[in-house]
Order: C-alpha cells, then sequence, then structure tokens
C-alpha cells in the first residue's frame, strides 16, 4: 500500500543498483521506421510507372523496405534492459543524482515524466521515466524508503500520473506470424488493383512481389498491434485505458475497485457492470505495480473534497463554464465577495482539484487566463500531470495559452 508523502529534510544516500532501458530512443527507432515503412510506396509505384527508367526505382524500393527493418531491429537491441549496475543513489532538492562506475547519472526533478514502485522477488525498486521516455530502475534497500523517495520527486498518486505500457511480444510475434494474412490482405488487393489499373507488370513482376511483402509487414504490425498490447494512465481523476484500437476513460467515480486476475491480470470493477474488465500484462511485476497505484489513487480522489468556497458562489448555471468564470473573476475583483478573499491561489485550486466539475474547472483556468496569471500558475503545472479525462485536459489547455489580452476569448490546445 502506498505510503503518505514524507520529504526527507536533507540529502538521503543509499546503496541501490541501477539498470537503464532507453525506451524512449526505441520509440523514436519505431517511428523512424514506421515513416520509412510508408516512404516505401512511392517508389514501389515509381518502379511499376516508370519500368523503363535510367533511376532503379524498384532497388530504391526495396532499399527503403530494408532501411525501415534495420530501424525496427536496432529500435529493439538498443531498448533492451542493460544489465543492473551497483550504484550509489542520492536523493534532494534537485532530485537524484546515482553514481556509478560508469559514471554519474542525474535525474532532476523536472526531468522526470512520472515513476512508480515495483516490487520483484521481495524487493523494491524505484521505475522511474524521463521526459525522453527512457527508463530507470533503482532498487530500494526496503518498502518505506521506496514510497518516501516516490513522493519526495514530487511523482505519488495525488501529484503526478503514471502510465505502463505492456506488450506481450510472444503472443504478438506468433500472432503476427500466423495471422498477418487477414490484416495484410486488404493492403495487399489495393496495391494489386493501383498496379492493375496502371497496366503495371504481371503476377510474379519485381514490383508486384515488393507490394506483396509490403503488405504482409504491415499484416504483421497490425496484428501484433491489436492483441497482447496494453496501454494504462492512472491519474488523480481516473484511468485512460487502450487495448489496441479500443481506448476507453475511466473515471473514478465509475470504478468500484481493482484486483489481481490470475497470472499478470488484472481485473477493473465498473459500476453497473457484472463483468469486470480485464487487463494482461507482460509481467507479473507491472500487474501488482498498478494495482497497488490505481488503489492508491482511488483512495485519494475518494478522500479529496473541491474547495469550501466554491459552495458560497452564486452561480446561475452550474453546468456553464462561463457562468463559473464571471463568478470566480468577480469573486476577486468584486467587493461583495470580499469575506471570501479569493485570490489566484484559489482558482489555481480549483483547476488543480480532481473533486470539481468540468464546468468548474474550466470557468477556474479561464478566469485564471484573464488574469494574465496561467503561465505563471502552479495549479495549472499540477493539473497538466496530474489529470488525464480529456475534458480535464483540455480545461488546463485553454489555461496554458499565452495571454494577449484580458478579455481575449478561449482558444483550444492540444496536450503535449
Amino acid at each position: 500500500m502506498e505510503h503518505p508523502p514524507t520529504a526527507p529534510h536533507a540529502a538521503e544516500v543509499v546503496g541501490s543498483a541501477l539498470a537503464v532501458s532507453r525506451l524512449g530512443l526505441r520509440a523514436r527507432l519505431y517511428r523512424a521506421g514506421r515513416r520509412t515503412y510508408w516512404a516505401a510506396a512511392p517508389f514501389i509505384l515509381a518502379s511499376a510507372v516508370l519500368p523503363g527508367s535510367v533511376v532503379p526505382w524498384s532497388m530504391l524500393a526495396a532499399l527503403v523496405m530494408a532501411l525501415c527493418a534495420l530501424a525496427m531491429v536496432a529500435g529493439a537491441v538498443v531498448g533492451s534492459a542493460a544489465a543492473p549496475r551497483r550504484a550509489l543513489a542520492t536523493l534532494d532538492d534537485r532530485g537524484l543524482s546515482v553514481g556509478t562506475a560508469a559514471g554519474v547519472v542525474a535525474l532532476p526533478r523536472e526531468a522526470l515524466r512520472d515513476g512508480i514502485v515495483v516490487a520483484r522477488f521481495g524487493r523494491f525498486a524505484l521505475r522511474l521515466h524521463d521526459r525522453a521516455g527512457d527508463r530507470y530502475e533503482l532498487t530500494m534497500p526496503d518498502e518505506p524508503t521506496a514510497w518516501r523517495w516516490l513522493h519526495a520527486l514530487g511523482l505519488g498518486a495525488d501529484q503526478r500520473a503514471v502510465r505502463v505500457v505492456s506488450d506481450r511480444v510472444l503472443l504478438q510475434g506468433v500472432v503476427g506470424y500466423f495471422l498477418s494474412g487477414f490484416a495484410a490482405l486488404p493492403v495487399m488487393l489495393a496495391w494489386m488493383a493501383v498496379l492493375a489499373a496502371i497496366g503495371a507488370g504481371g503476377p510474379g513482376g519485381f514490383m508486384t512481389a515488393l507490394a506483396s511483402v509490403h503488405g504482409t509487414m504491415f499484416g504483421a504490425w497490425a496484428m501484433s498491434w491489436l492483441v497482447g498490447h496494453v496501454d494504462v494512465t492512472v491519474g488523480g481523476d481516473g484511468l485512460r485505458v487502450s487495448r489496441g484500437i479500443r481506448h476507453r476513460f475511466i473515471p473514478f467515480e465509475a470504478l468500484e475497485g481493482v484486483a489481481r486476475d490470475g497470472t499478470h491480470g488484472l481485473a477493473l470493477r465498473l459500476r453497473g457492470q457484472w463483468r469486470p474488465l480485464l487487463l494482461r500484462f507482460a509481467s507479473d511485476v507491472d500487474a501488482e505495480a498498478l494495482a497497488v497505484r490505481i488503489s492508491a489513487a482511488l483512495a485519494t480522489w475518494r478522500a479529496s473534497a473541491p474547495p469550501a468556497f466554491l459552495a458560497g458562489l452564486t452561480v446561475a448555471r452550474a453546468a456553464d463554464a462561463e457562468a463559473w468564470r464571471v463568478a470566480l473573476r468577480e469573486a476577486i475583483n468584486d467587493g461583495s465577495y470580499r469575506t471570501a478573499a479569493l485570490s489566484p491561489a484559489d482558482l489555481e485550486a480549483v483547476v488543480a482539484s480532481v473533486a470539481v466539475t468540468h464546468a468548474q474547472r474550466t470557468g477556474a483556468a479561464l478566469a485564471l487566463r484573464d488574469l494574465q496569471l496561467a503561465s505563471e500558475s502552479t495549479g495549472v503545472r499540477i493539473a497538466s500531470e496530474l489529470l488525464v479525462a480529456e475534458e480535464a485536459v483540455e480545461s488546463v489547455a485553454r489555461a496554458s495559452v499565452a495571454v494577449e489580452g484580458t478579455r481575449e476569448g478561449p482558444r483550444r490546445s492540444s496536450r503535449r
């Protein structure tokens, strides 16, 4: 169970072991491979349309596809976890500093994206991700130390959302190998239709073979992505769950609880549904760590309450963000609200709260923006790191937009 936040008063040093996985670099190489894959299509068409050209289009198409495969393989290799190294970890107000035989790894607080406590064979570790996507797993001497360090870094369940991505590689490889033809068939038929329409080659032609390989690669990726892939983000207001092409947000008011379901499994009990939502992970470590984090975030949400001053504001339309914007602005500027003594910090508290309505959060965000304080707002920054509901993210994004005038209307912005 997650422990309450307790930050050390001075620098704390523990003996540890550090394992680094360059998952961010792997993701960038995978992305480059996918883009290179689609770049092969024009060369395949050129090889069909311009067979007599001086430029060997078919060879270029084959080269591009080879580069695609090389980027994907390179990503798989460089993204694998390195063996843990003995380390001396130091936690202070700036963040983490981990000294190993290979040098010092500095992880300042602002460079960390999220973190979670994991347990493996009775030992506890901090699993941290930086904003580039790389993962650092740091063993801790005991469980209380792990939780204390997580909260001291500002990564607890009440401070930061955390994302856990799991791929069951063996299942994906088997399905991708045996069933890729089903997903590849539409692409291959489309290629054959295009080649037939332009009168290029017949069965057995080189460009036809390239088009077939191109379609088969797409099929293998598609099938491996549709199965064995789970992506869960635990925020302060709920869960964002993705399984293949299926995406959904589960607010905490719809979540009754979470329980383990056999090996590597997690069951989310939802209100009004007799059948739980089952998630299967590649590792039992991930499933257990996520169960603990969801339970902690759910308990924090249940214990939370909206700022008390909201009940004292007169709002004609409680579901209207513009009405809350006006009421909150008047609560700061109008003498009739002087007893409430509202300040910009109160508006920040509304934006960052997990217990307010969408209209209240949006109204407070717009009021902050009108005051030209959004870019300096601690509450907006906390909300952007903690909330995961799409409408909450949109509200925070509105407050984060640079203000050019105090009366400027709301503009839309996307999440980073």
